[in-house]
């Protein structure tokens, strides 16, 4: 693994306990197996301008509805409707996009950030296809991978 892809890997990490803790006051966990068996979802977001990059979040139903919960000021436990949960995966996607691009890129440039888009995976996601740019933790053990995709 090169410096810089660590370099990236430890900014993302970075940009992603900022945006947790400001948006939705969680903190993550170590790395935890990816769990088989579970309503896996995939957020994706992008941003493009001066540069251009894609982010993919995928996440346990389980995590989605704690962070809806957490965004919203719910009691734990509370039941979260699926448009509430996939509401709160794109206001997490569009913060951290904005968030990311103006770690990577800087604050001088001009960028759109494309609304974000949440599907349901079949299966957990495989690590053969994850991009070397990730992050893969847990919150209460509920997983969640980000990967970032440069231009």
């Amino acid at each position: 693994m090169s410096a810089n892809t660590q370099a990236s890997e430890a900014q993302l990490t970075r940009v992603l306990d900022d945006v947790l803790g400001g948006l939705a006051f969680l903190i993550r966990d170590d790395e935890t197996a990816l769990p088989e068996g579970q309503s896996w979802w995939q957020c994706l977001g992008s941003y493009s301008g001066d540069a251009s990059g894609v982010v993919r979040c995928s996440c346990s139903r389980g995590f989605a509805a704690m962070l809806a919960q957490n965004l919203l000021g719910a009691e734990a436990g509370e039941a979260v409707d699926d448009e509430t949960a996939t509401d709160a995966l794109r206001e997490f996607m569009n913060v951290l996009c904005g968030n990311l691009v103006t770690s990577i890129h800087g604050s001088t440039g001009v960028f759109d950030i494309g609304i974000p888009q949440v599907t349901e995976l079949e299966s957990a996601p495989s690590e053969a296809t994850m991009e070397p740019i990730r992050a893969r933790f847990s919150i209460e053990g509920e997983p969640v991978i980000c990967e970032y995709i440069p231009g």
